[in-house]
């Protein structure tokens, strides 16, 4: 029996009851449970540093930058110039620093459940979080996304929703249904675009990502599948954008370049006008999956991930 607890042994992250993907570790960095969830933070030979939350691999030092900016700069791109971000769940940071590299950002409220996550974040991740934490346009709530947007009637530019996967029985689950997305969009004027990570794409009917796209579209005139491959997930990871206005996919290389100039500061890794061009360019089975989809997700009947 393999001891997932021992550094220099390994980890096994279990994608499904049929599939586990193992990983050596190099060193047990910490391992805590929280209010809500257990926390273990190991450095790896392949991965470097990884954050793992419930036994899942939730983000890894080589790559986690492909994950948080395939994330927000499409969505922050199709909107033009946001001043107001709504971000829901991103405890190690990352998805703030990515938002926080727009100049005219003048405010980030950052809602996550789990403060102890947070604060460990902060500790042992410096290299996903760059100080975001500290920056002063953020506002920090340890609360539960769906009771925070549900008493809140602020409005915001970009809402990105960086939350754990829906695993049944857990948590997250309510927050990926269409009465949740309906309350999200009273949050959002005219112009605002929110962003979700969006699950493993299978390009099969086990499809939970298509679920998720055609759920959004009960509640949204513009959805949009994209995804990318992410190595420490071993899998083409779903995200999409919605909104209710022109759709992102429509723009084109030139004016990403320019808007990127125009808006970034910072340099980034992965994204630029190609890489937005490419991770919307479905494969002819996704698109085939997402216009076959019939099935929503609920409060009464909510999708839930292999868990």
């Amino acid at each position: 029996m393999i001891n997932r607890d021992i550094a220099n042994e390994w980890f096994l992250d279990e994608e499904s009851c049929h599939r586990v993907i193992m990983h050596r570790t190099r060193e047990q960095v910490v391992s805590v449970r929280t209010a809500h969830q257990h926390v273990k933070v190991v450095d790896t030979y392949n991965l470097g540093r990884v954050l793992i939350l419930d036994n899942k691999i939730q983000s890894a030092e080589t790559d986690e930058y492909i994950y948080h900016e395939c994330l927000v700069h499409p969505a922050m791109m199709r909107h033009g110039s946001p001043t107001t971000v709504l971000v829901l769940g991103g405890g190690e940071g990352a998805t703030l620093r990515e938002v926080l590299k727009y100049r005219q950002v003048a405010q980030v409220t950052m809602v996550d459940i789990d403060e102890e996550l947070v604060r460990l974040c902060d500790h042992y991740l410096e290299a996903w979080h760059r100080g975001a934490f500290k920056d002063p346009r953020v506002t920090l709530v340890f609360d539960d996304a769906a009771e925070f947007v549900t008493r809140h009637k602020d409005t915001y530019d970009v809402i990105i929703m960086d939350i754990n996967d829906p695993v049944s029985g857990g948590p997250a689950a309510a927050l990926y249904t269409k009465e949740l997305f309906d309350v999200l969009k009273g949050l959002m004027h005219r112009g605002s675009v929110l962003a979700t990570q969006a699950v493993e794409v299978f390009f099969d009917e086990s499809d939970r990502h298509s679920v998720l796209h055609r759920t959004l579209s009960m509640s949204f005139g513009s959805v949009e599948s994209y995804c990318e491959y992410v190595p420490s997930f071993g899998c083409m990871w779903g995200f999409l954008l919605c909104s209710d206005g022109p759709r992102a996919s429509s723009m084109s290389e030139e004016n990403i370049e320019r808007a990127i100039g125009r808006l970034v500061s910072g340099a980034l890794r992965f994204y630029d006008g190609e890489a937005h061009r490419r991770i919307f360019s479905l494969p002819k089975m996704v698109r085939e999956m997402l216009a076959r989809q019939t099935t929503i997700s609920t409060a009464a009947a909510p999708m839930h991930v292999y868990g």
